[in-house]
């Protein structure tokens, strides 16, 4: 039997979402091990109680009266979590496609509101919003393909999206979502940490289309130069005491340089002993 094997669940719009959870899909029982995660009655009774809770959450926001509102462009965090708690539950590799179908569903759906927000030009359909929910929808097809599945490029034709177009639409929005977030950052209306997010998930994005080592140092050299931009514009507002130069972006982009710098050198040094 096929095995599905865990998908990272990466880190979303202004929340951190990241939790990859791997499920054995071979006769499971109430004390089956799954990479390291057991599968006892006490923790699916808790895995129960948060999938009732996380649907309960995205009640209001999925009811058609729920538009216009900062809530609806934030809610994807809760679409992960319940899909963390069906795929824990799942007994088979069947149950475990029906959550990741179930997941693109309504992450679709979801895109589709925010597109009519965007728009419209209201409130909850920002562009920083709308590219992020592309790339939700994208990243959610590519966790379904991996795990074997055929997802329609779209409803009218008998055509399905690859593993590459998938990874492509990641990237193209990935890319769209960071320009957008930068300037909204420039306005105050996303944080520098909403920067760095969608930078490392444009240079995530990028890794996964290329093949060699000498790309892959690339791509964090790009990462790299869009976290010295970051520093250069938060210590411009500091200087220029603008509300979104508050001394926590700053230290928070000195960080994000360190943090690029430390992966850049890293990699140049295992691409130098690779090539020895």
């Amino acid at each position: 039997m096929r095995k599905i094997t865990a998908i990272r669940l990466g880190p979303v719009f202004l929340a951190a979402c990241a939790v990859a959870m791997a499920f054995a899909a071979e006769e499971p029982s109430d004390e089956t091990r799954n990479e390291g995660h057991i599968r006892s009655p006490e923790s699916r009774a808790k895995a129960r109680e948060m999938l009732e809770a996380a649907k309960r959450v995205m009640e209001p926001v999925e009811s058609p009266s729920e538009v216009g509102t900062t809530w609806i462009s934030e809610s994807y965090p809760w679409l992960t979590r319940r899909l963390e708690a069906e795929r824990f539950l799942a007994e088979n590799d069947d149950e475990q496609l029906d959550a990741l179908r179930g997941h693109l569903g309504r992450t679709i759906d979801m895109f589709r509101r925010i597109k009519n927000l965007y728009e419209d030009g209201v409130v909850g359909g920002e562009a920083e919003t709308y590219f992020a929910w592309k790339f939700y929808v994208a990243e959610a097809e590519s966790w379904l393909i991996e795990a074997g599945d055929k997802v329609p490029a779209n409803p009218d034709a008998d055509v399905f999206t690859t593993r590459a177009r998938a990874g492509q639409a990641m990237l193209d929005a990935a890319k769209s979502t960071y320009q957008a977030t930068a300037a909204a950052f420039g306005v105050g209306r996303a944080s520098s940490s909403d920067v760095h997010h969608w930078s490392r998930e444009w240079m995530y994005s990028k890794q996964r289309l290329i093949d060699t080592e000498k790309q892959a140092i690339a791509s964090r050299r790009d990462h790299l130069k869009r976290m010295q931009q970051l520093y250069v514009k938060c210590k411009a507002l500091q200087d220029g005491d603008g509300d979104e130069g508050r001394g926590e972006n700053l230290h928070a982009a000195t960080y994000y340089v360190a943090e690029a710098e430390f992966d850049v050198s890293r990699y140049d040094v295992a691409a130098t002993e690779e090539a020895d």
